[in-house]
Order: structure tokens, then C-alpha cells, then sequence
């Protein structure tokens, strides 16, 4: 049954072992390990047990397994065991024992007494030298055993060279696993020790007179130490299959060497961590094999855990997409195993979440999150040992759900952790330096309030307690995380940071702390894009001059700020309410203006500082704006104009910056001629840069109506049919927009006629018609459009019932639009504005209540007024 098994399963060639049949009687003195010259002696008994220590397979040019897949190298000419004659020692072998007289029992006891006390002494500590010995005693035991027949009737050595388990067996398995824990870390300078000569010396043994009876125990350590030790493991599994087939078809002689469940499972490893495209599919055989043989009552006991970690392990091998489906396929067949003693363990749970985790299925994350909480919740309700947690698996899923952006459930996971950590008091659940690394990610994409400022704390905790700088990169997670937060505190940690990561590369010398300067012009941005913070333009230029002073101080230009840091800290200026921001802006300007100037052409200008530059100006309440303005406008023209930099070629942002310097002074003419030089060119280069926009439209518009001319509203009705007409025949893509009809309105409901209420109201339904809130152009001003025309109705000339009825219905209009989110919530401005026309009217007394309806719809409003 076994050999047709055999032949059937495992197809393998038997080793065969070569024994000296006939040697010249000496005495061996003991040099090393392993190997011995050939002689002559009439003993065949000992010349049997010199065998055990002959490579034979040297000795006549043959490759055992092992050579064929290159586990090791053929030893060298050196001789590690080194024969001498009798005469020299006077029978007198170094222990007191003598191989040609009698051995006494109680004298064979205290050599194995001694050789069992020596492998144990050496079980954590062994070398290369204690290997040697222990061999040598065991040799020793051996030959004195064949060579002493009275030895064998012995009861109490009745179980030393047989029985299920037999001393010899046991203490050779030992000395074994010894080596297996010093070899694969000291392969390189003991090659002559290797798998394959142990293998031969295990085989020598059993060749013996009488024979050692060997069990699968002293195979399965060979496998073992093949997997550990082999440079390449694509060449442990035909050297493990290959050991395979001797042990069952020795099995066939003596079923005491049955093959175990452990020698399986190591064969069954062999093949699943070699990384080889037929391991799959050559484990799933040998467990079929396992499952047979069991099922035959050949093998002890059938499949178990490791067998089936094995084939997830073989089967998580490659890329496709099948791979976590095939690998949880096994564990589920874990949890409906037929046999005994089979249940999904923490190997198991903790291969099935990785295929998972390294999928790029949609799901991918969410069943490895399953998994997980599969696996702590049966640990937690049985506290099995099978199924045991720690730090390191919340530390993998943690990882993976930040990476996936899913920071509730890391968090959830988080608090777990440290929950368990405080309830059992052990320490497998104290959060790692790898869980704290994932909840600095987690943090980064949390929307949690206060997520940066506890991704922020952790990092500063690894560094003081952990004592070791974490990688750059969750430096840069933590400062993206504070940069998003957009707070003043969070700004200030991040400034904070920066600083922390130029002194960890200048007083640590962390290579990977390097000064950066896009993190440093991510946070001058972050500076000049807040505006709640009043000195954020003073916190963006203080941080532009470290990255001058840092330069200077490396000698190295490229980290030191360019015309990008400028123009962020630039725009911070416009922003800013200071009234030395024109000033400060403008100083900036021409400092990178003079380096560029100088020959530093990282500090090149481009329009679109002069663009900022001059709308900062414009807010300027000097006398001398309009000329420093256009200054700075000629300027820019003049530069494209001479070199042809497309970099400086002026478009209609840049002239509605000068627009709007006119429109702030007063002067509707110079605007409007600004106007018509930007539209004629545009007609002549139909450069869509150069086309004039709602934006543009809307400048000059507000410009005559800010005017004192008698024609500013005929301009202002003039520009306004314009944007219709040339909107309508598709000339120009300038529509009016919220804010284009929100300054007609105010212009005809504050102009004093007797229709004013009237024409503003005829401006509102054009407004309602356009498709404003759709594409959301201007349609914050909205809200303030009606409450013009409400006003214009409830002050106006017009008959009061009339009036009064025209403004109920645009209250009501104006209510329904705000409690349904269709346009932003009211500015308090706006609010107030809302409340004194409503109060001041004459609008019936129900409509006093409409101030509380209108806030119940928009109880969020708005802190500040949105800009025009």
C-alpha cells in the first residue's frame, strides 16, 4: 500500500548509501567532524560504524539530493577526522575506554550520562567546536556498542539502539537540533557541515550492525535546517521531497518511521515558502497525500493547523487576483474541518488578512478588517491560545485602514488596543512604535477635530521616549495634517516641526531631515491663505527669511526660497486688512525684482506678481496708488514687449487689476480706457488671455456707477446690455452674474425715481431667470439682491398696498431660498440688514416673525461678509 502510494505521490529516486565493506583495522583520533579516511579492517561490525562518519558519496563521486539542488558545497581536501595507529596510544582512546577490551555497562552509562549533560549545556549556546564534540562522543558510544556484543542483551541498555524512541536516536536528534540553530547563521565559513552531510551521516547510522533505529523526528530537523539555512529556498523542496521518499519507503521495512504530521508539515513549508510557481499546486498533492495515508491508517493523525497554514502560505504565492479568495477558501475549510484538533489559528487569521491587504480589490481593506475582528473577537470571548493577539496585529491593520483613509476605524482599533493593554495588565498589548507610526497616518486623514495636533503629540512622544527619529516621511504626514487643519495653533506646530526637522539634520545628522523647501513653501502658503490669523503675513515672510538665512548658512541657493515663496507671501499681503500691506508687498517685489535682476534667475518675476502686487496697491488710501499702479503696469508690458517672454505677457487679470485701482479712485474714464485697449486686443490676436471676462465687465460697471457722472447709469445700462448681446451671439463668454445684477439693482433702487421699486424688481426677475444658481456664479449676492429690491418696494413712492403685497411675496421668495440651501447661508451684515427693513416696514405685523424664520433656516451665518 505504501509503495504504490509512494509511486503514485511522490515519484522521487531512493538514496542510496555506499558503505565500506572493508578497512584496515586502526585507531581513529579525532580531529573534526564528518569525515574519515578509508582503510582496511577485518571487523565488518566497525567497519559499518566508521561508515556512519565516511561521506561516501565523496568517496565515489556520486550526488546525493541535497548536491543536486545546491543546499551545499563538496567538502574540501582538508581531513576532519585523522587516523592513527594503535600503537601509538597503546589502546588508549583518550577517555579511558578501551575499543578492544570489554565495556562495561555501568562505563557505557557514564558516556552517555556525559555526552547527554554536554548537549544539553549547549542547547542555546552551542559553536562549531561543540558540534564537533558532541559528534565525536557520539561516535565514540557507537562504536563501542557494535563493538561490545554483551552490550546488547543489557537491560538497561535494552532501549539505547531500538524501541520506539531509542537514547541513541534521541541524543543524535539533539546534537541535531543544536546544529540546526548554529548552522543556517554560520553556513558561509561551515559548508562542510551542511544538510547533505548530515543527511548522509543519519543514513550511515541507520546502516549500522545492529542498526540505530531512527524515527521521522531526526528527517523532519534536516528540512528544517535546509529551509533555514539554504541561500536560495527554491532548492529546499526537492531536497525535503526527496527525504520524503526514503522515509516512506523505509517506512515499508520498519513502520516505526512513518512519516509524522510534523515531518509532513516541514516538507509541506519547504514547498510552500520557496516562492516557486508549482508550490501550490505541489502542496496541495502532499496534503491530499497526508489526507489519504490517514484516511488508510498508515499516518497517526491527520492534517492539522500548520498542515493548512502550509497551503494558505502556497497559495498566497503570486500576484492574480484569486489569491485572497484561494487563501480564505482554506481557512474556511479550517473552520469546517472534519478531523479533530483543526481550528483557524493566528498563523491562519493572520495569512488570510495579509492576501487581503496586499489585494487591489475595491473591498480589499474591508475584508481584512472582517478578518481582524473575527479573529480579537474569538480570542476576547475564549481567551484561546490558538487564536493569541498582540501589538503586532493591530499594528498591521491599523497601517492598512490609514493607508485607506479609513482613520475612524484605525482609531476604533486604536482604543482597543489600549484597552486590553489596561484591563489585562499585559504587556503584548502595549502599543509598538509601528502602531503609533499608523495613527500618525490614521491622524492625517481624520476629520476628527484635533486629528493633527494627536498626530503631532505622537510624534513628538517617539521621539523623546522611543529615542530614535522617525522616517521624513511622517514628518511630512504630521505637517500636512497641521498645514489642512488651517488653525493658528496648528500653523504654529507646524512652524514648530519644520524647525524640529532642521535640527534633527544639523545636530543629529539625519540624512533624511534634510531642509526641504517645498515644506517650508507648503507652510508660507498655508500662512498667506489665512485670514482669521492677523499676522499671518508677518509669520509667511519671517519664515521666507529662514529659508534665506538656512541658505546662506549651507551655501546652497537651491533650498533657499525662489519667486514662488515670494509670490505666496505676496498674496498673503493682499489679503491682509494692515494698511502697510501695499507697502510690505511692494518691497518683496522689487527684492526679487533686484535678484533677478542680478543674475538669480530662480528669482524671476512673472506676471502674476505683477498682477498681486498691483490689487494689493490698489487698497493702498495714498494719494500716489494710481501712479506707483501704473508703474508697475507699464512695467510689465514694457518686459513682454522687449524680450517676448510669454511668462510676461499681459492678460485680462492684469488689466482688471488696473481697473480696479482706477474703480477705487473714482475714475470710471481711465478704467473704461484701460477696457477698450484690453478688447481691442483681443480682436486684433483673438488671445483668449486677453479676453475680457464677467470679472472685467463688472470692474468698469461698478466704476461709473461709483461715479459722480451724469452718464454713469447709461454707461452702467450700456455695459450691462452689452454682456446680454454679446453672450446671446456667442461673441464673448460674459454673461451677467450675481454680482453683475446686484449692482444694477442698487444702482436703480437707490436712484430716487418714482418706478425705482419698479426697475430693481425687473433686474430681479432677469436674475431668477439666469441660470445663476446652477452654475453658482455670483450667487452669493443673492440674498443681498432681494433684500435691495425689498427695500425699494417698502420705502418707495409706489402705492403702499401694492408695495406691500409685491415685498410679502419676496419674503416669502427670499425665506424659501435660504431654508433650502440654495444659496449661502446670510452674512450677519446681511442678517441685520434682513431685520431693519422688515422692522421698518409696513408689511404686516406676521411678517415681523419672518426675521426668526429666516434665521432658523440659516442659523450658520456666515462670520464674515463674502467679498464682492
Amino acid at each position: 500500500m505504501i509503495r504504490s502510494i509512494l509511486r503514485q505521490n511522490f515519484k522521487g529516486q531512493r538514496l542510496q548509501v555506499h558503505v565500506t565493506q572493508s578497512c584496515r583495522r586502526r585507531r581513529l583520533t579525532v580531529r573534526g567532524p564528518l569525515h574519515l579516511e578509508r582503510g582496511e579492517t577485518t571487523n565488518s561490525s566497525y567497519s559499518q560504524s566508521a561508515a556512519f562518519f565516511s561521506s561516501s558519496y565523496y568517496d565515489y563521486g556520486e550526488q546525493s539530493a541535497a548536491e543536486d539542488v545546491g543546499l551545499i558545497n563538496k567538502p574540501t581536501d582538508e581531513t576532519l577526522l585523522e587516523e592513527e595507529d594503535d600503537s601509538n596510544n597503546n589502546g588508549d582512546d583518550g577517555t579511558g575506554t578501551s575499543q578492544t577490551g570489554e565495556m562495561s555497562v555501568d562505563k557505557f552509562l557514564d558516556m552517555e550520562d556525559e555526552l547527554n549533560d554536554f548537549v544539553q549545556s549547549q542547547s542555546w549556546r552551542t559553536s562549531r567546536d561543540n558540534i564537533d564534540h558532541s559528534l565525536r562522543l557520539l561516535s565514540k558510544m557507537v562504536r563501542e556498542y557494535e563493538a561490545n556484543p554483551q552490550l546488547w542483551e543489557e537491560h538497561d541498555l535494552k532501549h539505547w539502539a531500538g524501541g520506539r524512541y531509542p537514547r541513541c536516536a534521541k541524543l543524535l536528534d539533539e546534537i541535531l537540533t543544536n546544529w540546526m540553530n548554529w548552522w543556517p547563521e554560520n553556513r558561509h565559513r561551515a559548508q562542510d557541515i551542511g544538510p547533505k552531510t548530515m543527511y548522509d551521516l543519519v543514513n550511515n547510522l541507520s546502516s549500522g550492525s545492529p542498526p540505530l533505529q531512527l524515527t521521522d523526528k531526526t528527517y523532519s530537523i534536516l528540512v528544517s535546517a535546509a529551509s533555514k539555512g539554504a541561500s536560495d529556498p527554491r532548492t529546499v523542496p526537492m531536497f525535503a521531497e526527496k527525504m520524503l521518499d526514503h522515509v516512506l519507503e523505509e517506512s515499508t521495512k520498519n513502520p516505526l518511521l512513518r512519516p509524522s504530521n510534523i515531518f509532513f508539515n516541514a516538507v509541506l513549508a519547504a514547498w510552500s515558502r520557496s516562492g516557486l510557481p508549482e508550490a501550490a499546486e505541489r502542496v496541495e498533492s502532499l496534503f491530499n497525500s497526508m489526507c489519504s495515508l490517514y484516511e488508510d491508517g498508515i499516518l497517526d493523525h491527520p492534517p492539522d493547523d500548520a498542515s493548512y497554514v502550509a497551503r494558505m502560505q502556497a497559495a498566497s504565492i503570486g500576484r492574480d487576483r484569486e489569491v485572497p479568495h484561494r487563501v480564505t477558501a482554506i481557512l474556511d475549510e479550517m473552520k469546517e474541518f472534519p478531523f479533530e484538533r483543526v481550528e483557524p489559528n493566528t498563523a491562519a487569521y493572520r495569512m488570510a488578512i495579509h492576501a487581503w491587504i496586499h489585494s487591489k480589490e475595491p473591498q480589499s481593506t474591508q475584508k481584512a478588517y472582517t478578518l481582524f475582528v473575527e479573529i480579537v473577537r474569538k480570542y476576547m470571548s475564549t481567551r484561546d491560545e490558538q487564536v493569541l493577539i498582540d501589538t503586532d496585529l493591530f499594528s498591521i491593520m491599523i497601517s492598512t485602514l490609514a493607508k485607506a483613509k479609513e482613520s475612524e476605524k484605525a482609531e476604533e482599533i486604536f482604543e482597543l488596543l489600549k484597552e486590553l493593554r489596561d484591563s489585562t495588565g499585559d504587556h503584548r498589548f502595549d502599543p509598538s512604535t509601528k502602531v503609533l507610526l499608523g495613527m500618525i497616518i490614521a491622524h492625517r486623514y481624520s476629520r476628527q477635530a484635533g486629528s493633527s495636533e494627536k498626530a503631532h503629540a505622537i510624534l513628538l512622544h517617539l521621539e523623546a521616549s522611543r529615542g530614535f527619529i522617525p522616517k521624513r516621511s511622517y514628518y511630512v504626514d504630521v505637517l500636512k495634517a497641521l498645514i489642512e487643519c488651517k488653525t493658528e495653533s496648528s500653523l504654529d506646530r507646524a512652524e514648530q516641526l519644520l524647525a524640529r526637522m532642521v535640527h534633527h539634520q544639523s545636530k543629529n545628522k539625519a540624512t533624511n531631515m534634510l531642509f526641504d523647501k517645498q515644506l517650508h513653501d507648503q507652510v508660507v502658503l498655508a500662512w498667506s491663505r489665512n485670514t482669521k490669523v492677523r499676522d499671518a503675513p508677518v509669520r509667511a515672510e519671517r519664515l521666507l527669511q529662514t529659508m534665506h538665512d538656512v541658505s546662506k548658512q549651507l551655501k546652497n541657493d537651491k533650498i533657499g526660497p525662489d519667486e514662488q515663496t515670494y509670490s505666496h507671501v505676496m498674496a498673503a499681503w493682499r489679503r491682509s486688512q494692515d494698511s502697510s500691506a501695499p507697502d510690505r508687498a511692494e518691497k518683496l517685489f522689487l527684492q526679487m525684482l533686484q535678484r533677478y535682476d542680478r543674475g538669480d534667475v530662480r528669482m524671476k518675476p512673472n506676471l502674476m506678481h505683477y498682477t498681486t502686487l498691483i490689487a494689493t496697491v490698489a487698497r493702498s488710501s495714498q494719494p500716489d496708488v494710481p501712479a506707483r499702479a501704473q508703474t508697475l503696469f507699464d512695467d510689465a508690458i514694457s518686459r513682454y514687449e522687449a524680450t517676448g517672454d510669454k511668462t510676461w505677457q499681459p492678460d485680462s487679470y492684469l488689466y482688471n487689476a488696473m481697473m480696479v485701482v482706477y474703480r477705487n479712485v473714482g475714475n470710471a474714464v481711465a478704467a473704461e480706457k484701460l477696457f477698450l485697449e484690453l478688447y481691442e486686443s483681443y480682436v486684433d490676436s483673438r488671445d483668449t488671455n486677453l479676453m475680457p471676462s464677467s470679472r472685467c465687465f463688472n470692474t468698469l460697471l461698478e466704476a461709473w456707477i461709483n461715479s459722480n457722472s451724469p452718464e454713469s447709469h447709461d454707461k452702467a445700462k450700456f455695459l450691462f446690455d452689452s454682456m446680454v448681446e454679446f453672450s446671446e451671439e456667442d461673441l464673448l463668454n460674459v454673461p451677467p452674474d450675481g454680482h453683475t445684477f446686484k449692482l444694477m439693482i442698487d444702482m436703480v433702487a437707490s436712484s430716487g425715481q418714482d418706478d425705482a421699486a419698479e426697475q430693481a424688481d425687473k433686474y430681479l426677475e432677469l436674475l431668477k431667470a439666469a441660470p445663476i444658481l446652477e452654475n453658482q456664479l455670483g450667487h452669493g449676492k443673492i440674498f443681498a439682491s432681494y433684500l435691495s429690491v425689498i427695500g425699494a418696494w417698502c420705502t418707495g413712492k409706489t402705492d403702499n398696498d401694492k408695495a406691500m403685497a409685491r415685498a410679502e411675496v419676496l419674503v416669502a421668495e427670499l425665506i424659501g431660498l435660504a431654508q433650502s440651501g440654495k444659496i449661502p447661508h446670510p452674512t450677519r451684515t446681511e442678517y441685520a440688514r434682513f431685520a431693519s427693513i422688515v422692522s421698518e416696514s409696513k408689511l404686516p405685523e406676521k411678517y415681523s416673525r419672518a426675521v426668526s424664520a429666516l434665521q432658523g433656516g440659516g442659523k450658520d451665518l456666515r462670520q464674515e461678509d463674502g467679498e464682492l
